[in-house]
């Protein structure tokens, strides 16, 4: 398993959300192709994440729910 250090821009392959039950209302974690962070290792997935659209660290998994996030160079910007 793969682990990304924490800190590591990361990128949401898929939609992430927990559906309503007994126990509470549904919840979206994170949202397909936006960032996050990791913020930490040791969840059953792999890594602690931060979605940046929420306050709080969930568990996602490296190369199914997660891939690091490819920042924009100064070279890959056009010039106009």
């Amino acid at each position: 398993m793969k682990l990304l250090p924490v800190g590591t821009r990361i990128k949401f392959l898929k939609s992430l959300f927990a559906s309503a039950n007994e126990d509470g209302p549904a919840c979206v974690y994170a949202e397909q192709g936006d960032g996050g962070v990791v913020t930490g290792h040791g969840t059953p997935e792999g890594h602690w994440v931060r979605w940046d659209h929420w306050p709080h660290a969930f568990g996602a998994e490296y190369g199914t729910e997660v891939i690091e996030a490819v920042e924009a160079t100064d070279n890959e910007v056009p010039k106009f």
